[in-house]
């Protein structure tokens, strides 16, 4: 499609990502989560993290509201995998699944 005053045209699709369950590895997580972090180095990772987060913002917002665009967005929805048992040892186990839905922007 050719547009005129279109500076951008842009297609993304983000694909699901699946999610299983793990008992083991949420206790796992949480004993990683303890771990005591030298504070300075904990609030310099925190700034820069900031930092990336506002620097992407602008060029996403230059982007997509400054110049003519048309763009399509596509996110697949996550699937959550749940066993039943609290077990989860491959193709033979008895799970839940939720998905919640895809959503798509166009404009």
């Amino acid at each position: 499609m050719n547009i005129p005053g279109i500076e951008y045209k842009i297609n993304l699709k983000i694909g699901s990502v699946v999610y299983k369950y793990y008992e083991d590895l949420l206790v796992r997580l949480k004993a990683i989560t303890s771990i005591k972090v030298d504070e300075s180095i904990q609030t310099a990772a925190l700034d820069r993290l900031e930092e990336l987060s506002k620097s992407t913002q602008n060029t996403l917002n230059e982007i997509l509201y400054s110049k003519k665009n048309h763009y399509t967005i596509s996110v697949l929805s996550p699937v959550i995998i749940i066993p039943i048992n609290r077990v989860y040892d491959g193709k033979n186990s008895s799970v839940w699944v939720l998905k919640t839905g895809d959503m798509i922007v166009l404009s």
